[in-house]
């Protein structure tokens, strides 16, 4: 999912983060079990796609003014940093150091989600319920399409 390209509020972060790791999961799961000749490509579309990934929950950070924002990039940058190593080899043939990069990944994301993004969805559900509360204050009668005193108010 990409949150950078459609409008999105912060209640939806954490929806988008696992719609997102869905997607990153079964492309995974296919390129697991994708021939040699073509495991190459499928590698360099992976790291299109998780860097796509890391791009957009980037964004929703910036977005929500996460304080922890400079760590979470960090880490990101780590992983994609072994990736980009590993990738002109596989695209060389050494399909097998593709595969171990593969086999190690789930293990890493599922550090990051719950360690970082768990933070991050939290951050996102916290700014929604301040949202909230803002618009809970509001009168009634400055909440456009609301009616008052017999009025609408646009």
């Amino acid at each position: 999912m990409n949150f950078s390209s459609t409008p999105w509020r912060a209640r939806n972060v954490a929806g988008r983060m696992r719609e997102a790791r869905a997607c990153l999961s079964e492309r995974m799961e296919r390129l697991a079990h994708t021939p040699d000749e073509r495991f190459a490509d499928g590698f360099t579309e992976l790291i299109a796609e998780l860097e796509a990934n890391f791009r957009d929950e980037e964004a929703a950070m910036e977005a929500l003014n996460y304080p922890a924002l400079r760590g979470h990039r960090e880490q990101h940058a780590r992983a994609l940093s072994a990736l980009h190593h590993a990738q002109p080899q596989v695209e060389g043939g050494d399909v097998g150091l593709g595969r171990e990069a593969l086999g190690l990944l789930p293990a890493w994301l599922l550090l990051h989600r719950s360690t970082m993004d768990l933070a991050l969805a939290g951050a996102g559900l916290q700014r929604s319920a301040r949202l909230r509360r803002h618009d809970d204050y509001l009168a009634p009668a400055a909440r456009p399409g609301r009616h008052h005193k017999g009025r609408a108010h646009v």
